[in-house]
């Protein structure tokens, strides 16, 4: 993904949901900066889900609700991005899931 000068469609919808969750410019220049970073992939393993934003959940619904973005379909151009496609619809349905749960968590 590192050496695409423009990507694929697919690609550069995973890398702008990455960016929307990390609160970044979803700019391809802003991605590329990003990737490269050596910590990126420990950015995503300990990123805060517990405490994602209604309004990111909200930005993020433009790019996982898009219907040709299947695993498979995104894992055929790049298996990387097909990885980190899981990674962004994990943390989706992770915090829909925490938005219903944590109210009655905190009755407890």
């Amino acid at each position: 993904m590192r050496t695409y000068n423009q990507p694929p469609p697919a690609v550069n919808v995973v890398c702008s949901a990455i960016m929307t969750i990390l609160g970044k410019d979803t700019s391809w220049a802003s991605i590329k900066k990003e990737i490269n970073d050596p910590d990126f992939l420990k950015k995503l393993k300990t990123y805060d889900k517990e405490n994602m934003s209604q309004s990111t959940i909200k930005k993020m619904e433009k790019y996982t609700h898009k219907g040709d973005m299947s695993r498979e379909a995104v894992n055929n151009i790049s298996e990387a991005a097909g990885a980190m496609w899981d990674w962004v619809l994990a943390m989706e349905a992770y915090a829909k899931a925490n938005k219903d749960i944590e109210p009655k968590r905190k009755k407890v």
